[in-house]
């Protein structure tokens, strides 16, 4: 049997859709919490561009200013995406009781399954693809051996690695409420009056853990009594104005603030690289070998994250 490449040709956008979902369909990048590039080639290149204060305002003269006006910067950031495959195999004889013989097609060998069947477990390999995703974009370190998380470095390692991040002094173990609400604490007030009342301040966040985020959580219901809308409900996500949001892969310990949505590419500091979106890909959907009644599905997938405007990143470390 020859392998069946499902592409735009097949069922219509139904691959831009899955390749799509694994690729973004994720909890930090379908809540716009990061700036997204897409680029066919293994590398994303960040521009930036700054305009210095002195000059841009000068005194009028009907001739271009002596002295050449403000000066625009620009400096330019790369992220490099690693390749990886997403794979999967199934064995169709499982839906035998279910399925009626019309259904599946062949006697003990070169048995395949229908093409609704097929789409949906492609489906369930870009919500799993993406279930991983979520956490390999903050925990991600290529230097971890025999782990789905070492494909590529996340924010978290990129962070940690930057030189010009403002780590706030003193990190401590967060362990519970209290704990959890002073590193709060110590983050916002080492966030620069310019930066928190900038004009890109909507998109300012705080970011954390889960684990922390479950103790700022009981923080607001103990100590400040806070009750919420209904006895099931979270505490606020916000703390003295700032947007707080909660990401699976940030370790305990590790928080910090910036600009970052993916309505901001310009001013964001976390960004988030992929390859091709569209649906000329392919998934290759075929038996595993010759002699072999499993059909497996596989795909190729590249990705990476990269941080710009780092001195304007203020990061609680805590390492244990």
């Amino acid at each position: 049997m020859a392998g069946l490449v499902i592409n735009s040709n097949y069922a219509g956008g139904l691959v831009g859709t899955i390749v799509r979902n694994a690729l973004l369909g994720n909890e930090t990048i379908s809540r716009n919490l990061v700036a997204v590039h897409e680029a066919p080639e293994n590398q994303v290149n960040i521009r930036t561009f700054d305009v210095a204060t002195a000059g841009f305002w000068q005194d009028y003269t009907p001739d271009f200013p002596i002295n050449g006006g403000s000066e625009m910067n620009y400096t330019q950031s790369t992220i490099t995406m690693n390749p990886f495959t997403v794979a999967q195999t199934f064995d169709p004889e499982l839906l035998r009781g279910y399925w009626g013989a019309e259904a599946l097609q062949g006697v003990l060998t070169k048995r395949s399954i229908p093409t609704d069947l097929q789409v949906s477990l492609l489906d369930y390999m870009a919500q799993k693809n993406g279930t991983l995703m979520t956490e390999a974009i903050w925990a991600g370190d290529t230097s971890f051996v025999g782990t789905y998380l070492n494909k590529f470095d996340g924010f978290v390692k990129v962070i940690r690695a930057n030189t010009d991040v403002d780590f706030v002094a003193s990190p401590a173990a967060v362990t519970n409420a209290a704990t959890a609400y002073t590193m709060l604490t110590k983050i916002y007030n080492a966030i620069p009056a310019d930066l928190l009342y900038s004009a890109s301040r909507a998109g300012l966040k705080i970011f954390m853990g889960n684990v922390d985020w479950k103790f700022y959580q009981d923080y607001q219901i103990t100590t400040q009594q806070y009750k919420g809308p209904a006895v099931d409900a979270e505490g606020i996500d916000s703390f003295l104005g700032v947007k707080v949001v909660r990401c699976t892969g940030i370790p305990s310990g590790f928080a910090f603030a910036c600009i970052s949505d993916q309505s901001m590419p310009d001013v964001s500091a976390l960004h988030y690289g992929c390859d091709s979106l569209k649906a000329e890909r392919s998934i290759l959907v075929d038996f595993t070998s010759n002699l072999s009644n499993l059909i497996g599905f596989r795909t190729d997938f590249a990705a990476g994250v990269q941080v710009t405007n780092a001195n304007q990143i203020i990061c609680h470390n805590y390492v244990a």
